[in-house]
């Protein structure tokens, strides 16, 4: 799956690490977990940085190319 990194504001600091804004990165793996803190569900995006390393990021930074579609789509009424 691809998606596109959009730096979402998801109420708490995130690390850029080497992420560049609305640039498409491949998610590796998927994983759900459930945060005691945040007292809900959190899904981390496997990514490849863009200096070449791996990295578990919050799936709520990124959006996938469907909905950036859909989104567009609207703005011209389409």
């Amino acid at each position: 799956m691809k998606v596109i990194f959009v730096n979402t504001d998801i109420g708490y600091d995130t690390s850029l690490d080497y992420l560049t804004l609305n640039k498409t990165y491949e998610v590796e793996d998927v994983e759900t977990f459930f945060s005691l803190e945040l007292g809900q569900n959190v899904t981390l995006y496997n990514i490849i940085t863009d200096n070449g390393e791996k990295l578990k990021k919050n799936a709520k930074v990124f959006i996938t190319q469907e909905e950036i579609r859909n989104e567009r789509l609207n703005e011209l009424g389409i």
